[in-house]
């Protein structure tokens, strides 16, 4: 009875809902009027804050590549720690992610490695790769380091021709006239940022066959009259691609200075400057450093230019020809050596002069007797240099040599001292045409003592000799003719083929090379030197 009570009650509910809940159509309702105010005041503008905006552009610089194109060693056959294709990896993604960027190349990318030697050497017909893979990565612009243009005058212009960015030497004239070689600068602007971009080679001295072609005026006499220029067409910042290290100018106009002395070798690095410019004009510069190897490579580009990486290594593993014994570069650390003498053989044969100067090579490697690849001329001989030839007196020649013995070795006072001096062995170098001896007991500068020539005539101070060596030690970075005051004009090119080029050669002309060894230089007294030699030995190569 209860539940029926309540059922009618639920019922009763719901009819009274039903009924309430009924659509009826309502009339609208009326706006009310409004009343009309009139004023003689302005109406009033809301302000509306505009947000000042930053300009920001990233500058990316390459340098000291020395032909690290690829990230495969052909000499080592190993793969690289680096590569330019790792940088550009890096670049890609940068611009990918809308960055304002500028990318630059600050010298010292044509050190002859064996990828560029098919380049430089071999193959001269085709698209050199370094302007291939440079146009590719869109470089904005490109200068020279001084061994670019000593050991690769005739590549470089090769080079600059092909590249669609500009070289900037804005210190270098073709001689016997003004025109200049390059832009004296160039203005780019991206981001908003314009910019004043100055390249200069800070040479000391060039190779006659470009010193016959170009001059190089101090950096100092090129900016008294760039930089006005410069400044003149109002750029927000400066940005220099040289070495300023010895460039005795007030250099405040310079916002960033970049030279290949800031990278290490073989693209393992490179630099980035982040600049921005605030709405007042004020600008910043945040210069920093990273490491190739934390970028993939980039295998796009890589895949592109395959190819040409794969003509170069089938030439780098042809055989050339044959030695009869093995030889190492060991022995040439301590005293007169096959493995120099091989070298001073093939630069008088080559050359035609009376004396050869060489240098220790390199420091710890083996030419295995047998079959010999032109590989292995890259590991015993992997300074690209020319011939040269100068006319040397008897006296001057004294000298060159007491400068190198004088690095060369210690002066030892008793038999428990180290025969070597500092390992500065590029500059360890050795005289074949004359008879002499090296007494290791004496000061530095009263060791060398000539006696013949090896046709048997009398050394004679006062006589000219035609001396062979290679560009780098006559014209480089520590020449000992620049040290001795010796002028540089009166060096001579010999043709046009590296040092390198000539040994392949001797190779490619003989079925079988016999190394020779002519004795014609000791170390005295013996006792001293082998004691010497043991005492240094353990402490340069492990057991």
């Amino acid at each position: 009875m209860q539940k029926k009570i309540i059922w009618v009650l639920f019922m009763a509910l719901l009819t009274i809902f039903s009924c309430t809940t009924t659509q009826e159509v309502v009339s609208p309702i009326e706006p009310l009027p409004k009343e009309v105010i009139v004023s003689d005041e302005p109406p009033l503008v809301e302000e509306v804050a505009i947000p000042i905006v930053e300009k920001s552009l990233q500058i990316v610089a390459t340098g000291n590549v020395q032909g690290a194109l690829f990230p495969y060693s052909l000499i080592g056959e190993s793969v690289r720690e680096s590569s330019l294709l790792n940088i550009s990896s890096y670049v890609k993604n940068e611009r990918a992610k809308g960055e304002s960027l500028l990318l630059v190349d600050v010298g010292a990318m044509l050190e002859e490695s064996s990828l560029l030697s098919y380049f430089n050497r071999a193959e001269t017909t085709g698209e050199h790769i370094i302007p291939k893979m440079m146009n590719a990565m869109e470089y904005d612009a490109a200068t020279v380091a001084e061994r670019d243009l000593i050991n690769y005058s005739e590549v470089f212009l090769k080079i600059a021709g092909e590249a669609h960015y500009p070289y900037l030497m804005a210190n270098a004239t073709l001689r016997g006239t003004s025109e200049r070689l390059s832009l004296p600068y160039l203005m780019v602007e991206k981001g908003g940022i314009k910019v004043a971009l100055f390249g200069a080679v800070n040479a000391t001295s060039l190779p006659p066959s470009l010193a016959n072609l170009i001059i190089l005026e101090p950096i100092e006499e090129t900016l008294e009259w760039v930089l006005p220029q410069i400044k003149g067409e109002n750029p927000d910042v400066i940005v220099g691609l040289f070495d300023a290290g010895g460039v005795e100018s007030d250099l405040s106009d310079f916002d960033l200075i970049i030279s290949a002395n800031e990278f290490d070798a073989e693209a393992k690095t490179v630099v980035t400057a982040r600049v921005t410019m605030s709405d007042t004009g004020v600008v910043s510069v945040e210069k920093g450093l990273l490491k190739g190897a934390s970028f993939e490579v980039d295998q796009p580009l890589f895949d592109k230019l395959e190819g040409s990486f794969e003509l170069a290594k089938g030439w780098f593993n042809s055989p050339v020809g044959a030695i009869s014994e093995s030889i190492s570069s060991r022995d040439s650390l301590f005293t007169d050596s096959k493995f120099v003498d091989l070298i001073h053989m093939v630069q008088l044969e080559k050359s035609g002069a009376e004396l050869s100067i060489a240098p220790v090579s390199v420091f710890d490697e083996v030419l295995l007797e047998g079959e010999v690849k032109i590989r292995d001329f890259y590991r015993i001989y992997p300074r690209d240099n020319y011939l040269v030839t100068i006319e040397m007196s008897g006296e001057e020649i004294k000298e060159y040599l007491e400068l190198s013995y004088g690095g060369w070795y210690n002066q030892m006072k008793s038999l428990d001292d180290l025969l070597l001096g500092e390992l500065n062995w590029p500059e360890w170098e050795s005289l074949a045409g004359l008879n002499y001896v090296v007494d290791i007991t004496k000061a530095a500068g009263e060791r060398v003592t000539i006696k013949t020539a090896r046709t048997g005539e009398p050394f004679r101070k006062e006589r000219l000799y035609r001396v062979v060596l290679n560009s780098e030690r006559a014209l480089g970075e520590g020449s000992y003719l620049k040290e001795l005051n010796i002028d540089v004009n009166r060096v001579e090119p010999i043709g046009d083929k590296g040092v390198r080029d000539y040994l392949i050669e001797t190779f490619k002309e003989s079925e079988i090379v016999d190394p020779p060894l002519d004795n014609n230089w000791l170390v005295i007294p013996n006792l001293w030197l082998q004691r010497g030699m043991k005492n240094s030995y353990p402490t340069i190569f492990a057991p």
